[in-house]
């Protein structure tokens, strides 16, 4: 945009750029005189949520086009975030997509245009949605302008000249075209149909032979030769695995959720992780030193961690407004905060399950169960990041919880383990 236009339409610019390396090239914009222009720090759309003003234009800069695989946070083009953008746009304002995607992106990009607008009960999208780029078999989307009110007829031609829709070069292009993935809130990603390499297809068959073969040589300790005693054996072994699984599954839907929500996606993961493993540790702490830890070993553990995984989510959503409108440190300290019920219950099944393992198995096989554990842990970080790409977080969060319904079941989580004690030279049971 030239300097003159510039002078003539606009009062004020105001930039926000949670990446360093961009934050640092929009320092160079030298606006120009009698135009006022604010760099800010972090996410969007929550600093659009502390400004009651309502704008002219506000602009999306897509940072990496490409034809690739989108990934949570990577575009910031989702339903809410269009359906909230064009809420704070004046009468006449618009909403401008700069260089949204390449081929399936931009199909993607149009998709959730498209479906925003329905989900806003608006009436043809096509009139209100400018689009324009190269509609060829690798389609590419250089803008999109999102308005209101409808382009009349002579104010698309305008915008035509300017953006050089002509034969031979851009084309219009429909928004109800779009036939790639709706990216939402709780999709915000998607995976493009591309072989994985065959590195990491190595690297899981080994984990998953990995998981298998400790299991069995778990099973292989057990001293008895009875069928009876081997599957209890099994179940131990299923026990930890399992919850390295399925906890798995939760820290990563607490992760991406809070990358996606705290507007802190640097260091995010570290809190959240921070947060869930001291916690786990001062939870197993705890319950190691409880004179009665045998009691309710198995279903009262269940019921408060499943309580817990459940007040994680619900108290995560109720605090959703706050969190969402307040700064990064206010939504980090309260996202935490609801995570420290999930690892103090959670951790809670450890002190138990080596107590009573301890006195079933060798000792030299207690560390193979640890082994088992990160283990398990590795393949459900894959598996849950697979599915939080394809299918979306609450999938993610529904995976976990089945998980641990599969260890409550297949290790006996809901009834004691059989343990044989020796007493006097006799056997006990």
């Amino acid at each position: 945009i030239s300097p003159d236009l510039l002078k003539a339409n606009v009062r004020s610019i105001t930039a926000v750029e949670e990446n360093d390396q961009y934050r640092e090239a929009a320092k160079s914009f030298n606006a120009p005189d009698g135009i006022e222009f604010r760099l800010e720090v972090g996410d969007g759309r929550r600093r659009l949520r502390a400004d009651n003003r309502r704008f002219d234009v506000i602009q999306i800069l897509e940072s990496n086009p490409s034809s690739g695989p989108v990934r949570p946070l990577e575009g910031g083009i989702t339903v809410e975030t269009i359906r909230f953008y064009v809420d704070r746009l004046k009468e006449e304002g618009r909403l401008h997509l700069v260089r949204p995607a390449l081929g399936q992106r931009a199909h993607s990009s149009l998709a959730t245009v498209a479906e925003a607008w329905k989900k806003m009960a608006k009436p043809n999208v096509d009139l209100h949605v400018l689009a324009v780029g190269k509609a060829n078999e690798t389609m590419s989307l250089e803008t999109l302008i999102v308005r209101l009110k409808p382009f009349l007829r002579d104010e698309r031609d305008k915008v035509g000249t300017l953006l050089k829709v002509a034969p031979g070069e851009n084309s219009w292009i429909l928004a109800s075209d779009g036939s790639g993935p709706v990216l939402t809130d709780d999709r915000p990603g998607f995976e493009t149909e591309v072989a994985q390499p065959i590195e990491s297809r190595i690297a899981l068959w080994i984990a998953i032979l990995m998981f298998i073969g400790l299991s069995a040589w778990v099973v292989s300790q057990e001293r008895r030769k009875e069928v009876e005693s081997k599957w209890l054996t099994l179940s131990v072994a299923t026990y930890f695995g399992g919850l390295g699984i399925s906890f798995a599954f939760f820290q990563v839907f607490f992760v991406m959720r809070a990358m996606r929500v705290w507007g802190v996606p640097t260091i995010s993961m570290a809190l959240v992780m921070g947060t869930i493993l001291i916690s786990m540790a001062a939870g197993a702490t705890v319950f190691a030193g409880h004179p009665k830890r045998r009691y309710g070993v198995r279903i009262q553990p269940l019921a408060n961690f499943v309580f817990a995984v459940l007040f994680s989510y619900l108290g995560a959503a109720l605090f959703q407004p706050l969190v969402a409108a307040s700064s990064e440190i206010i939504a980090a300290f309260v996202g935490m905060s609801m995570l420290l019920p999930f690892g103090i219950l959670g951790g809670s099944f450890f002190p138990n399950a080596l107590e009573e393992a301890s006195e079933k198995l060798p000792p030299r096989v207690i560390s193979v169960l640890w082994a088992l554990y990160a283990t398990g842990t590795a393949l459900g970080l894959y598996f849950a990041s697979v599915m939080g790409l394809e299918n979306g977080l609450d999938v993610v969060f529904l995976g976990g919880l089945f998980c641990f319904a599969w260890v409550a079941i297949a290790s006996g989580l809901v009834r004691p383990w059989i343990v044989r004690k020796q007493s006097a030279g006799k056997s006990a049971s």
